[in-house]
């Protein structure tokens, strides 16, 4: 079974005018794990704009839609979801890197277990902006670097999207933290 909705979809890779508007298949199953999510906002990450000018990672460029972090409100709920129903807001990090379509796109699948309900007071374009620098940042510091109480740490890049996340979760978890920024 799929869903049929609208998107910016890629023609091949090079310049912004690769990208025009379409309709595109989501697969979806019913009995499945998955969300359907009517996307209200997507981020725009520097490696969307290298996916679309070099191509994705997974196929081919034509029939692509790129964007990896998305916010909107949840329309239907796979049978095997627990804690999700329908009208929830939430955000999520998924697809947008070929095979599974991203969030350039009026709806999106999105597996259950990658969204995160949306506080109260968060819009959704704050939502969208968050999940790919948040990930990295949780990822090099929390899970790979195992940063600790006290430690040292450089943020290069410290204004940037990733930067000044980066910088609240080494705070978070009890580091002092210095950081390079540059300027024209």
């Amino acid at each position: 079974m799929s869903f049929s909705t609208k998107a910016m979809v890629m023609r091949g890779a090079g310049a912004p005018e690769e990208l025009q508007p379409g309709t595109v298949e989501l697969p979806w199953n019913p009995a499945g794990a998955d969300v359907l999510v009517r996307l209200e906002a997507a981020a725009i990450n520097p490696a969307d704009l290298y996916f679309r000018e070099y191509g994705p990672y997974v196929g081919e460029a034509e029939g692509c839609v790129l964007g990896h972090d998305g916010a909107g409100v949840i329309e239907k709920v796979g049978a095997q979801v627990k804690g999700l129903k329908a009208g929830d807001r939430v955000a999520f990090c998924n697809g947008g890197v070929g095979g599974t379509h991203g969030t350039y796109a009026h709806h999106a699948v999105v597996p259950a277990s990658l969204v995160a309900m949306i506080p109260d007071g968060v819009t959704a374009m704050q939502a969208a902006a968050v999940s790919l620098v948040f990930i990295t940042g949780w990822e090099s510091f929390k899970e790979r670097a195992r940063v600790r109480m006290g430690e040292w740490v450089l943020v290069h890049g410290g204004a940037g999207g990733t930067g000044h996340v980066a910088i609240q979760i080494a705070r978070a978890l009890g580091a002092r933290v210095a950081a390079t920024v540059s300027s024209d």
